[in-house]
């Protein structure tokens, strides 16, 4: 089920004076994210490594806030699958995966020749590109 919409709060830091909530919505997108509001300004965290992804942050709100999901990856990662099933974190980063070792191994193919195990592999290939494309939103 998505929760479209839907927010849960999932932690705090405090910036200054302030104590802004982090949260993570239903009915969302790729690269999984924590969404963070302070004053007028906006951000959207990336799960995985506490980069910026969207937003208008301040330097110093963006150090405060790309530190949350850094040390809470497990927690986020959790809320994140349980309220956006279809972009499970843990099922885009394997198929990523995936696809790196199948365009490594496509390369391989080319430079020995192999028409027909080539062929084989550009069509699991594709059909792994069109499945991380789905996920990917």
């Amino acid at each position: 089920m998505i929760f479209d919409g839907y927010k849960i709060k999932i932690g705090e830091v405090v910036i200054g004076k302030k104590v802004v909530p982090i949260f993570v919505k239903g009915g969302e997108h790729n690269p999984p994210h924590v969404h963070v509001d302070v004053d007028k300004k906006f951000g959207l965290v990336e799960i995985k490594n506490g980069n910026l992804y969207r937003g208008n942050l301040t330097p110093k709100q963006l150090d405060v806030v790309s530190g949350w999901p850094k040390k809470n990856r497990k927690k986020a990662k959790e809320v994140w699958n349980s309220i956006n099933p279809s972009l499970r974190l843990d099922s885009l980063s394997r198929m990523i995966s995936t696809l790196e070792y199948q365009m490594a191994h496509v390369k391989r193919l080319r430079q020995s020749g192999g028409r027909t195990q080539l062929v084989k592999a550009m069509c699991q290939l594709a059909r792994t590109l069109n499945m991380v494309t789905k996920l990917g939103g």
